[in-house]
């Protein structure tokens, strides 16, 4: 397999990851004929090693693919590619949380909402209108976020605030728990996926 690689002085490189017969193939798609570049020889069995140097190559700096997808850095501001090598969210976030369960907390104009990434090259955007102070990695489906220093919780699939930001603390959701803790004032209560107080604000720790 090869791989050509150019670049030009006004304009971006544009690259795919292909899969056929079983072998991967990563095509430039950026059809330039007059540009001039360098070709790298491999094998599907190598192909993260040029997946990174063709993100090296076009990126300021890149982390590691989960989930099929990976931030990339431009200049200052932050997007996530695809593994087509395709750009589903654009470089122009201030941050991008480490991306769980398909999801990132993107951070613009020093607020946080959720991006769903789904599919290729489909994203969509939870409280893009309605940004939060805080947005917490999602774990089990859930987020803890924060809105002038209170804090609730945020329901991925139903794409909804089903606890208000009017609590002090919050744990964060472990894997497959339908259960965790809120606080209020200095007592401790446990809620449900739901948004529901299942108990009383009467223990001292959890």
């Amino acid at each position: 397999m090869k791989i050509f690689m150019e670049k030009t002085n006004t304009q971006t490189l544009k690259f795919e990851l292909s899969t056929m017969n079983g072998k991967v193939s990563i095509l430039n798609v950026t059809n330039i004929p007059e540009a001039k570049g360098f070709v790298i020889e491999t094998t599907g069995d190598n192909a993260k090693e040029c997946i990174d140097k063709i993100l090296d190559y076009v990126y300021d700096c890149h982390g590691s693919f989960k989930d099929g997808y990976a931030q990339v850095k431009s200049g200052n501001r932050y997007g996530i590619v695809n593994l087509l090598l395709k750009p589903v969210v654009p470089t122009e976030y201030e941050q991008i949380s480490s991306i769980s369960e398909k999801c990132a907390v993107l951070r613009k104009n020093g607020k946080e909402f959720l991006c769903v990434l789904e599919g290729s090259a489909y994203t969509y955007k939870i409280f893009e209108n309605e940004p939060f102070d805080i947005m917490g990695t999602v774990t089990n489906g859930m987020s803890v976020v924060m809105r002038n220093e209170k804090y609730g919780l945020v329901n991925v699939m139903s794409s909804s605030l089903v606890l208000p930001c009017e609590y002090d603390e919050i744990k964060m959701f472990a894997l497959n728990r339908p259960i965790t803790a809120v606080r209020k004032e200095n007592k401790w209560a446990i809620v449900g996926k739901d948004g529901k107080i299942l108990t009383d604000f009467v223990f001292e720790k959890v």
